[in-house]
């Protein structure tokens, strides 16, 4: 019987998922100067799914059935034999001729036994025949359903990426500054890695980015604005090159933290935490870029000393009394470091914690 074609689709349906294209990427070199660049990437994803299915096939089965089964006796030895088969032996084919004389004689009228053939009869068996029913198994073949898996594709997944680069070059001399951008994407991940190549002074690349994200079925696109500010390594890790230090009393009526000499204070950012010991009030302040007051130290000059109106930001607190202050000095946090590979070692954050009083 034939196998019957497809017959039925199941509607149960796995989707997996195969990245065929991997990693996008490109690269460029900023050689210093107020410049912009634009990148832009393509990703595809294959997406396989797999389909269930009923096929008609062919399918095997036991069957049992009954056959007579002999026991004869020949001198002391027991002989077992299939009657329907010995019952075949006889009808379909003849023994095998004996080799020997020819019996020639006179027939023999004696016993009730008359002899016509070439050879003496044999000896009729002693004992008898036991016969018994025994149950066997055959294979049969018949028709029947079968589901099978068939894996099929399905529509791309694709990725894109738009970037945009402005640059705000802060350095001294643009002459020997050399930045090389790495720019990947793989799949609704980009990444942006830069590395500093200039044979001058080293630099740091400051970034602040704005995107958004177009997502439709099977496209995704990453829309990235990247404001880049090039900078003298020194200006960013030089006040956190010396541990914080909060002086513990007011003077002339202002908080003043210690840390190390401030180049720039546009990049950083000072997170204060005033808890009252009595009524356990606190409130917290951050103050960015423009809004810290610092002067150089007046016993060293590759120090810095920020310096805080207390009853500007903190009215309500009793600092006669005495309250816990606690103080964070680190880079903005919409800036990130695009070279952070560079900076390996340096910690861009300083901390400190000291109970001040009036």
């Amino acid at each position: 019987m034939k196998n019957l074609c497809v017959v039925s689709f199941l509607t149960a349906m796995t989707f997996t998922a195969d990245a065929s294209h991997g990693l996008s990427r490109d690269s460029f070199v900023y050689h210093g100067g107020n410049t912009s660049e634009n990148v832009r990437l393509s990703d595809i994803k294959e997406v396989w799914g797999t389909e269930t299915r009923t096929v008609q096939s062919t399918c095997s089965r036991q069957e049992p059935y009954q056959v007579r089964v002999c026991r004869t006796t020949h001198g002391r030895r027991p002989h077992y034999y299939d009657e329907s088969e010995n019952r075949r032996d006889r009808r379909g084919r003849r023994g095998p001729r004996r080799s020997g004389g020819h019996y020639s004689g006179p027939p023999h009228h004696g016993g009730g036994h008359h002899y016509t053939s070439s050879r003496p009869p044999a000896r009729p068996p002693r004992g008898g025949e036991r016969c018994r029913m025994e149950t066997r198994y055959r294979t049969v073949s018949y028709s029947c359903p079968r589901t099978e898996s068939v894996r099929v594709r399905k529509p791309d997944q694709r990725f894109h990426a738009n970037v945009n680069f402005r640059f705000v070059d802060k350095t001294f001399d643009s002459t020997y500054t050399r930045g090389l951008f790495d720019i990947s994407l793989n799949q609704r991940s980009l990444r942006v890695d830069v590395r500093d190549q200039s044979s001058g002074e080293p630099l740091v690349f400051l970034a602040k980015k704005n995107q958004n994200v177009n997502s439709r079925p099977n496209f995704y696109e990453i829309n990235a604005d990247y404001k880049v500010i090039v900078t003298p390594k020194r200006d960013v890790i030089s006040p956190f090159s010396e541990q914080m230090r909060i002086v513990p009393r007011l003077r002339n009526s202002m908080l003043k933290i210690r840390v190390g000499k401030i180049f720039k204070a546009r990049p950083l950012e000072l997170e204060l935490r005033v808890t009252d010991r009595y009524s356990h009030e606190s409130r917290t302040v951050v103050l960015r870029g423009r809004d810290l007051q610092f002067r150089d130290g007046r016993r060293n000059p590759n120090r810095s000393v920020i310096e805080v109106d207390p009853y500007q930001y903190f009215p309500n607190m009793d600092f006669y009394n005495g309250v816990d202050v606690s103080a964070t000095l680190k880079i903005k946090s919409k800036f990130s470091v695009l070279n952070a590979r560079d900076l390996a070692g340096y910690h861009l954050k300083s901390t400190d914690q000291v109970f001040v009083q009036y």
